[in-house]
């Protein structure tokens, strides 16, 4: 009987540690998008990059797209590309088209580079 009861204790404990950074991560979604709304772009930033590097592909799309407008950011296309890339090999259709779209303004090397940058991304834990 102790051994159900700790088993199921462990599994309620995991369930509220993984449903709440969920909801931690939905937050810090939705915070970047109010941000975003008020061209507060530096502080949109501030929360898509943790998330884009733990392999969150809205995050990474919106990132893509802060680095290729340059806002809250030096403009980047390399960056963009890279997290274009990561984003649309997740599925993000648009993050491919975007990514297509950055490409007409890059030098066939910063392509490369940008490529390069993708292959040998790994996600934060």
């Amino acid at each position: 009987m102790k051994t159900k009861s700790l088993t199921f204790l462990l599994a309620l404990t995991f369930l509220f540690m993984f449903s709440g950074s969920s909801v931690v991560f939905a937050d810090d979604l939705k915070d970047g998008w109010d941000a975003l709304g008020r061209k507060d772009y530096k502080t949109a930033h501030k929360f898509w990059l943790p998330l884009a590097e733990q392999g969150y592909t809205p995050a990474q799309s919106n990132l893509g797209s802060l680095y290729s407008n340059g806002q809250g950011v030096p403009r980047d296309y390399v960056s963009a590309h890279m997290w274009f890339n990561l984003s649309g090999s997740n599925g993000y259709k648009d993050s491919v088209i975007n990514r297509t779209i950055v490409e007409l303004r890059m030098s066939p090397s910063q392509i490369e580079k940008a490529q390069e940058m993708a292959r040998n991304w790994k996600p934060k834990k």
